[in-house]
């Protein structure tokens, strides 16, 4: 609905997708007061997703997730910023599937991942760390496992390992620990 003000505003949208659904939210700031377009419009989207299954809407990536979560998204079309939550989501990666949930920002050209935990049986690993965009993307990442266990991964196998490890600098040539 685009009012006299020139803002679209979309009060409620909502997607089902076999057992998953999307639900979004917003205004789009369109025209100027004069009628014209706007350079670069403000928004706001509020997006829900519960059982989402990422391969119905992509195909070829090597990960297959069934995600719940949120994100709250505002600013510029040229300049924006979100804010992820994902809650009791499902990752598969070949053989292998975790459980997942954590949070998640982009703003100002940065992805900050604040916390993402996986999990497998009794095995679990937190990981956070921040991405800026630019033309060799500069990262900086860390990961934690307080306890992995061996039978979670391989048959017949017993024991536990712990893990950190972090990386740093340019994507083209990082440095890290293990």
């Amino acid at each position: 609905d685009l009012g006299a003000d020139g803002v679209v505003r979309v009060p409620r949208l909502v997607l089902e997708n076999g057992d998953g659904s999307l639900e979004a939210s917003g205004r789009l700031h369109l025209l100027r007061p004069d009628g014209g377009m706007q350079p670069d419009p403000a928004f706001t989207l509020a997006l829900g997703f519960r059982h989402l299954v990422l391969a119905d809407f992509t195909s070829g990536l090597p990960l297959d997730a069934v995600l719940n979560g949120k994100i709250q998204a505002s600013g510029t079309l040229a300049r924006p910023a979100a804010d992820l939550a994902l809650s009791d989501s499902t990752l598969r990666w070949q053989d292998l599937t975790f459980q997942a949930h954590g949070a998640a920002a982009w703003s100002n050209d940065r992805l900050t991942v604040s916390a993402l935990h996986l999990a497998k049986g009794r095995s679990s690993a937190d990981f956070k760390g921040t991405v800026r965009w630019r033309d060799d993307p500069l990262i900086q990442a860390e990961a934690k496992a307080g306890a992995i266990y061996l039978e979670d991964f391989i048959a017949d196998s017993k024991g536990a390992l712990t893990l950190k490890a972090a990386v740093e600098g340019p994507v083209s040539n990082p440095k890290g620990s293990f």
